[in-house]
């Protein structure tokens, strides 16, 4: 019974000291906890050393204007797709939350990220990677992820409809800095019933788009590199 006692005394000290620094929040009228101040605040320290994020922003506004809906831009972390930067259209949608995060099989912007990898990172990936199914549309299989690679680099992006959320669709753009180094991607992702991602008029022109924003990147691929570039795959997991 004492060290129940020590043991919860310990774990509410914690939780207060958590709580004066900023690092945790209560939620308003209820007894769970969000993440407070200071963890947004390193959080955005983490995103920001990416140099590609503040380049993002200009692009990513010119396409939730045009299109109504989220632009968003994601990269990779080990075999992650993580979303670090997002602005919201006109359209009454939800946000897309920044610091969200998905294997990269599993989106639009994933399998970007994975088809302009260099040919023994992507076979890495596919015989040992994380690998998470989040609906029936969710392509998990060796043989299904070869085949939507081959595709993605035919035509130069993805689509995905229902493979995160079943009610969302999305189409993603690469951020080459050369032919197979993709350093990030820009998706565009509305509710499925209002935006189509196959056959969207507006598709050569968000093409275009993003194409300038990669003429940037690859007039200096070094102050556009990963930071994170030189972690190990395998040896990264995240909960």
């Amino acid at each position: 019974m004492k060290y129940i006692a020590k043991s919860h005394y310990t774990a509410q000290r914690a939780l207060l000291t958590l709580l004066e620094v900023k690092a945790i929040d209560r939620s308003f009228g209820g007894s769970k906890y969000h993440p407070g101040v200071l963890t947004h605040e390193l959080l955005d320290s983490l995103y920001n050393r990416f140099a590609i994020r503040a380049a993002s922003y200009p692009t990513l506004r010119r396409l939730a204007a045009s299109t109504g809906e989220t632009a968003s831009m994601g990269v990779r972390i080990g075999w992650y797709g993580i979303r670090i930067a997002a602005i919201g259209g006109w359209k009454p949608n939800r946000v897309s939350r920044v610091g969200k995060y998905t294997a990269l099989n599993s989106s639009s912007s994933g399998r970007c990220l994975l088809a302009f990898l260099p040919q023994q990172e992507r076979g890495d990936y596919l015989a040992g990677g994380v690998k998470l199914k989040f609906t029936d549309a969710t392509p998990t299989d060796v043989a299904s992820l070869q085949k939507r690679i081959e595709v993605i680099r035919a035509r130069g992006y993805e689509t995905d409809v229902g493979g995160v959320f079943e009610d969302v669709a999305s189409v993603s753009f690469p951020l080459r800095s050369s032919e197979d180094h993709c350093i990030a991607t820009i998706t565009i992702e509305g509710p499925r019933f209002q935006f189509d991602v196959d056959d969207n008029p507006l598709l050569a022109d968000w093409v275009s788009t993003v194409a300038l924003l990669e003429a940037e990147v690859q007039k200096e691929p070094e102050r556009f590199a990963s930071p994170f570039a030189e972690l190990a795959p395998s040896g990264l997991r995240f909960p």
